[in-house]
């Protein structure tokens, strides 16, 4: 199990656009002690380290956060900005795709790679321009934007699968 610290923020949901107080897990920075930061307070950081190893973001970078939608129970990533050492703001965003899809459809989509439509998932979410979709015809995943007609543009990537000794 991984820590995190976390904050309460009030925000508009990206899933169900409601307005509410979310609990927000923060994925940055000194996680030991899982410190609840309230906005304005300082955030850890542990000195002399590298920002992937609990150090200071650089300020034109948001610190990564989760959280679920106390209304509609959708779950979505957060940017935390940190300034001068304290947490400033939290804010939803949605250009990482959530892990809960809203729909999921498969063996209907075709694949923009191989043309299979055996083995295609497609992951829509609700509040996102885009959708998550793989083939395990030809190992391939990524994000798409797609329409009832199909899928209108793709970056995909072949799955690599690493093995241990």
């Amino acid at each position: 199990m991984g820590t995190y610290n976390s904050t309460t923020t009030t925000a508009r949901c990206p899933r169900c656009s409601r307005t509410a107080e979310f609990d927000v897990y923060l994925y940055f920075g000194n996680t030991t002690r899982m410190t609840h930061v309230s906005i304005g307070e300082p955030y850890p950081f542990f000195d002399r380290r590298a920002p992937q190893n609990g150090g200071p973001i650089p300020t034109d970078l948001l610190g990564e956060g989760y959280s679920v939608c106390p209304h509609c129970g959708k779950d979505f990533f957060c940017g935390a900005l940190v300034e001068d050492g304290r947490l400033v703001r939290v804010l939803p965003v949605t250009t990482q795709l959530p892990y809960d899809p809203d729909t999921e459809t498969c063996d209907e989509m075709k694949c923009p790679s191989c043309g299979a439509t055996d083995g295609t998932r497609l992951q829509i979410f609700s509040g996102y321009e885009r959708s998550r979709f793989d083939c395990s015809a030809c190992n391939s995943f990524g994000e798409v934007k797609a329409s009832s007609e199909g899928i209108l543009s793709s970056v995909l990537q072949p799955l690599r699968v690493l093995h241990g000794r």
